[in-house]
């Protein structure tokens, strides 16, 4: 579960990691909205590559079987057979 502020705060607070900034409820709630940024690009990245490929997925055997339907069509008499 994603923390709030409040809770970030709390976490890293007197940690090495923070103890070179001032670190406030308003720096944790920063990164917070910071990583809900991030999150959110991502996700929609990964949303739209699903997408994509769902679209090649679904639309590949239809075209594979307009090939087979489209060659599978032999003109008789070009293929040397009787008019």
């Amino acid at each position: 579960m994603l923390m709030g502020r409040q809770q970030l705060y709390a976490h890293w607070h007197n940690q090495a990691k923070v103890n070179h900034m001032e670190w406030t409820e308003d720096e944790a709630a920063q990164v917070l909205e910071a990583w809900k940024r991030e999150f959110t690009k991502v996700r929609r990245m990964i949303m739209i590559t699903i997408a994509t490929m769902t679209t090649i997925i679904t639309t590949k055997p239809l075209m594979f079987e307009d090939m087979i339907h489209h060659y599978s069509c032999i003109d008789i008499r070009s293929s040397g057979g009787f008019y």
